[in-house]
């Protein structure tokens, strides 16, 4: 599933995120599989960063485009 349909798929959750900051389970869980080929190892395994700020991090730069 490409980004755009995650985030069609997800309005309510992204919605969330936009107004929180916050990343549901579901969210977190589709963009971790979404985006794990360009997450750093030591992050993607929570060795030496935190997924879910890499995470939400991207998805924040996503929507400013």
């Amino acid at each position: 599933m490409n980004l755009d349909m995650i985030l069609e798929v997800y309005t309510p959750e992204v919605e969330e995120f936009k107004d929180t900051g916050e990343l549901s389970n579901k969210l977190f869980d589709v963009l971790y599989e979404h985006w794990l080929h360009e997450m750093p190892y030591g992050t993607a395994k929570a060795r030496d960063g935190d997924p879910g700020e890499w995470i939400a991090e991207r998805l924040a730069s996503e929507l400013r485009r």
